[in-house]
């Protein structure tokens, strides 16, 4: 165990209250590695990461999703993170990440299909922050956006993200498949939608000439290779994102 986390108060009240915590859902195997979600009255959440020590290691989604919510230290509505811990008992590794427990709903769960467009150029403004702060969530879509008890969206679902400390070709291609990917997954492939998001996007994100040369090639690059991979998952593809 990390002895940081443990001298964290806010660690150490959520362990001492592990006969309160709650179910969130069911646990599912991702890639070798149990995963289970849990709460402490609606205020903490408590991701638990569980895998065999003689497995190959997994992805370290908790330590990805740390790092992110560490960077955007509450802002943009994020969730604050409170670290994370791990411990071997009877030849496995469990591992749990704390963190606070937005309130409100996912657009999914509110039943909506495809973003409004209103919400489209909210979306491109988030991702832009983010991408200013170098976290780049890879998977955003609208079972990871929030819409809070403010009205706000934001994204709750940090597992897959990447950070960037230098803004070079790397970051340009990844931010760029970013918006592509989200734009994909939550337009319906509108072109009017889209459109609105990469405006909102594009207004708000701090390019320099350089990496805003390298952004708009990625994005080219981007466009191609996300629509390549929903063309195998048999997508309806529109032209104008390849044009």
């Amino acid at each position: 165990m990390t002895t940081e986390n443990l001298l964290n108060p806010t660690v150490l009240k959520i362990l001492s209250e592990k006969a309160s915590w709650q179910t969130l859902g069911e646990g599912f195997i991702r890639k070798g590695c149990y995963c289970q979600n849990f709460h402490l009255n609606h205020k903490f959440i408590i991701k638990q990461f569980r895998f065999a020590d003689k497995a190959p290691p997994p992805k370290p989604w908790w330590k990805q999703e740390h790092q992110a919510l560490h960077t955007m230290n509450g802002e943009l509505s994020s969730p604050v993170t409170y670290g994370y811990m791990d411990f071997k008992c009877d030849g496995f590794t469990n591992i749990y990440l704390f963190r606070e427990m937005v309130s409100g709903n996912t657009l999914e769960e509110l039943d909506y299909e495809y973003l409004t467009k209103t919400q489209a150029v909210e979306v491109g403004a988030l991702l832009a922050h983010l991408h200013n702060k170098g976290v780049v969530t890879r998977d955003c879509h609208l079972a990871n956006l929030l819409l809070n008890e403010q009205k706000e969206i934001c994204t709750i679902d940090f597992g897959n993200a990447q950070i960037y400390q230098e803004k070079g070709l790397l970051y340009a291609f990844s931010a760029a498949r970013d918006l592509k990917k989200t734009q994909f997954r939550c337009t319906g492939l509108n072109p009017t939608l889209s459109k609105a998001m990469e405006d909102s996007y594009l207004s708000i994100i701090n390019h320099n000439k350089l990496s805003s040369f390298l952004y708009r090639v990625m994005e080219k690059v981007a466009a191609v290779h996300q629509a390549i991979r929903s063309i195998r998952r048999n997508d309806k593809i529109n032209q104008s994102y390849i044009d």
